[in-house]
């Protein structure tokens, strides 16, 4: 689903892409060209982090979950949403005032769609990401877990308690939650990025009495943990 997910997107970006190529054909004002090189730049940057995330996108052997991107059929809405504009910049006549200020206006929405849709959950994706491969590094290295192994990344273990699951999976504004050493977990199966993997959906995660081991990002500002990584505790007891 992952691969069918961002094969679609690269598509679909791809597609834009020529588009703009071709207008960029066309002879064109310096604001227009400015607007121009600013999607394409967008575009050619969602790429490379699409591609990025698919390579980085791994798994440890002994873990059931270990951090990455997640890629859900509202991805594709996105991208549609920032054809949109685009689109509406490539059917107006750039030589027109009418023309010139629907291509203002949509080179300023897409570009800011871009930013919003694609770029600010790239970017926290990868801020995570860095964070937690210095925790691994760290930990690989034999340090004992804690903050100090990788800014704002813990890790708690113990019997998972309160867990409740939606009877539906993606039901609404329902969300899947459980608590383990007295951290709280809560998510709702469309996040960006973390685990959010629903049980009636295929998640790991069953029921209260499982002894897991889970590596979490917490930011400082109050928001949900993200699930950087699950492991059964027996298997990280063995390990250890």
């Amino acid at each position: 689903m992952k691969t069918i997910g961002a094969a679609i997107i690269i598509l679909v970006l791809s597609a834009i892409f020529i588009i703009i190529i071709q207008c960029m054909r066309k002879k064109l004002g310096f604001f227009d060209s400015l607007i121009v090189f600013i999607d394409a730049a967008g575009i050619l940057f969602a790429l490379f982090i699409i591609g990025l995330v698919l390579l980085t996108n791994k798994r440890q052997e002994n873990a059931l979950y270990e951090f990455g991107y997640n890629f859900h059929w509202t991805d594709i809405l996105k991208a549609l949403v920032f054809l949109i504009p685009c689109g509406i910049w490539f059917a107006f006549d750039g030589t027109k005032k009418t023309g010139i200020a629907a291509r203002t206006v949509s080179g300023i929405i897409a570009a800011a769609l871009f930013v919003v849709l694609f770029f600010m959950p790239f970017a926290e994706y990868m801020d995570i990401r860095t964070r937690y491969n210095e925790y691994v590094e760290m930990e690989s290295l034999g340090f004992p877990p804690g903050a100090d192994a990788g800014e704002n990344i813990y890790t708690v273990s113990g019997e998972v308690t309160d867990f409740y699951t939606p009877e539906e999976p993606m039901s609404g504004h329902d969300t899947e939650r459980f608590s383990v050493g007295g951290v709280k977990f809560e998510y709702s199966g469309t996040e960006d990025f973390g685990y959010c993997k629903l049980k009636n959906d295929g998640g790991v995660i069953t029921g209260d009495g499982e002894e897991l081991v889970i590596t979490y990002y917490q930011d400082h500002d109050g928001a949900d943990p993200v699930i950087c990584r699950i492991k059964e505790l027996n298997s990280e007891e063995n390990n250890g």
